[in-house]
């Protein structure tokens, strides 16, 4: 179940920048130069260590 909802919320932002820049190429152009996939991915990690360490604590 984890999974689904890493998945569904990464690919909910790259819907939502894809929409964005149809609206908009100068938003678009800003949200998609930002590293938030990279962001994303810090906090996927972040949480992922933090239910690993809390299993043998």
């Amino acid at each position: 179940m984890y999974y689904v909802i890493k998945i569904l919320v990464t690919a909910g932002l790259v819907v939502a920048v894809s929409e964005a820049s149809k609206r908009s190429s100068l938003i678009g152009g800003l949200l998609a130069s930002l590293p938030l996939v990279s962001f994303l991915g810090m906090i996927w990690l972040y949480v992922d260590i933090q239910v690993s360490v809390s299993r043998y604590v």
